[in-house]
């Protein structure tokens, strides 16, 4: 049902993006975003879709409401900052969530509901990426051959996300993850159907595969960011090339100092590591955790079945307590630990 549900959207989004090839609502639609306040795009009439470069969202208060409309991304949108070492930052987004100068604080208040997000491989663009806090997504589909369907996390901001609501929604392709949650603090994450991960995002030149290409990435992105109070429940997760969620508390600066309270809650995890390429397979993967120990994640009433590998696999170095209760497990094996070479 959910790969019929994938390849039909990845069909409609090309159909989309040759239709609409000649369309370009950035001006108008950066226009409005930038003054704030609830932007309304009706659904347009013979299923025609808007068509955009990546849109800035940095004003807070700002609402983006549809009845169903489809937008298509055309590529990256202006640059309006710069990195801390002076590279140019783009709106690498669809709807790009960020602050446009480190003087101004990370927006907040953003809400995005009933839209559809055509993202094509050659446009290299995000569908959602949220930088700012207090954020709200509810019934949003991505599409096509998004880099990441969605981003949550900080980088150039505040180096993590802060209360974000994500909810009734379909994120059906990523051709690095899907979603990936990259130093957060209060992400609700429920009720979304999580798909299509496939492994084909560059990773070095002349190399497109071995990413994570999972459903679900969760991970700190540096020694001082947390991930604290993410709970991703009533989800469906099925068919990446990854793991089904993936969870990543380490990197070449260590434990994150701040690694707690993951709850992973009533799932559908099943048949991913649909490709033997990511470096890690597994329902639900583990590696590293909080420094110094007491990080704890809560793994219960979850249906996990048909992935590759082990329903849970435990790398090594992880140090969390992790908690198991009442999942539904079907396979040879069902947790396994894996040593250090």
């Amino acid at each position: 049902m959910v790969r019929g549900l994938v390849v039909a959207a990845v069909l409609l989004a090309t159909l989309v993006g040759e239709a609409d090839a000649a369309r370009d609502d950035t001006a108008w639609l950066q226009a409005k975003l930038d003054a704030g306040g609830t932007l309304v795009l009706p659904k347009l009439p013979n299923g025609e879709c808007y068509a955009t470069r990546g849109l800035w969202v940095s004003r807070d208060d700002t609402k983006i409401v549809s009845d169903g409309a489809c937008i298509v991304g055309t590529g990256p949108g202006e640059v309006r900052t710069k990195s801390p070492d002076g590279d140019p930052i783009p709106a690498e987004a669809v709807f790009y969530i960020s602050r446009t100068s480190p003087f101004l604080p990370a927006p907040a208040r953003i809400s995005i509901s009933g839209l559809r997000l055509d993202v094509p491989a050659s446009s290299n663009l995000y569908g959602i990426s949220i930088l700012g806090h207090l954020v709200s997504v509810r019934n949003v589909e991505v599409t096509g051959a998004p880099v990441d369907a969605l981003y949550i996390g900080g980088r150039g901001n505040d180096n993590y996300a802060a209360r974000v609501s994500v909810t009734d929604s379909r994120f059906l392709a990523g051709r690095r993850n899907v979603v990936s949650i990259v130093g957060a603090i209060g992400v609700e994450f429920a009720r979304n159907v999580v798909s299509g991960g496939t492994d084909t995002y560059e990773v070095a030149p002349g190399r497109a595969w071995g990413n994570p290409a999972a459903g679900i990435d969760i991970e700190p992105g540096g020694r001082g960011t947390p991930i604290l109070d993410v709970r991703i429940a009533d989800n469906e997760i099925v068919e990446n090339a990854g793991p089904g969620i993936l969870v990543v508390c380490t990197n070449y600066q260590g434990l994150p100092v701040l690694a707690d309270g993951i709850d992973i809650l009533r799932n559908r995890i099943l048949r991913n590591g649909t490709r033997a390429t990511p470096p890690q397979h597994g329902g639900i993967v583990f590696n590293g955790g909080q420094d110094e120990g007491g990080g704890h994640v809560l793994v219960e009433a979850n249906e996990i079945a048909g992935n590759r590998y082990a329903a849970l696999s435990v790398r090594w170095d992880v140090n969390f307590e992790i908690e198991q209760r009442n999942n539904r497990i079907a396979g040879a094996v069902r947790v396994q630990r894996l040593r250090p070479e």
